[in-house]
């Protein structure tokens, strides 16, 4: 029932009819969120399960953004973005998942955030494969980081690379803030422009954030 999920307002009180509204991308995004959820609770550690959840919260900031400018910007599928944002730590959630088993890893979270950082890229895109998500969401990790992408954003890679660079929430592994995003010519977008994109589309934002984590 969020407006950008159901902008007709008819009151959807039925699990078939919001699988039929929201359809299985985005249901299978939800499902991600609260699975994500569910891990980033059930580590013995206090400290781990405290990065746990802050991972799991800027994965579905990032995935609120991704919708709310792919639907801006009628550049792609607002349902792919928001599965290609949810998916944007899933390396790190996996590495975070077999922490238990290695204690000493636990114990020192700056040299675990050292490990994470060299691993994070090729875990990912090995979990989407076994996934068997689409190629087009697969592709959009497939560079070294997170901080390139074109300005205005055209393609599912520069939307999520925006909408991390956007999000309200930091990674706690990854915490400096990415640069401002970049234009063809290679030279960072003017700032009101950047902030006018934030504007316009934070209402969609906090909109289907609301949804992810009701």
């Amino acid at each position: 029932n969020a407006i950008l999920l159901n902008p007709y307002g008819a009151h959807v009180t039925s699990v078939s009819s919001a699988v039929t509204r929201i359809g299985l991308a985005a249901l299978r995004c939800l499902a991600f969120a609260v699975a994500a959820e569910q891990l980033a609770q059930d580590h013995r550690s206090a400290q781990v399960r405290a990065i746990a959840s802050k991972l799991w919260r800027h994965s579905a900031d990032v995935a609120a953004w991704s919708y709310a400018f792919a639907h801006h910007l009628k550049t792609v599928n607002p349902d792919t973005a928001m599965l290609a944002g949810m998916m944007v730590d899933i390396g790190q959630f996996f590495l975070l998942a077999r922490t238990a088993h290695y204690p000493a890893l636990e114990n020192n979270i700056e040299r675990f955030a050292e490990f994470i950082s060299v691993w994070k890229n090729p875990i990912s895109r090995s979990v989407l494969e076994a996934f068997e998500l689409p190629d087009d969401i697969i592709d959009s990790f497939d560079d070294e980081s997170l901080n390139g992408g074109n300005y205005p954003p055209q393609t599912l890679r520069d939307i999520v690379r925006l909408a991390v660079r956007a999000s309200d929430v930091a990674n706690p592994l990854a915490p400096e803030k990415p640069s401002a995003p970049e234009n063809d010519s290679g030279t960072e977008a003017k700032p009101p422009e950047f902030i006018a994109l934030l504007d316009e589309a934070r209402a969609g934002k906090n909109s289907i954030l609301s949804a992810i984590c009701p």
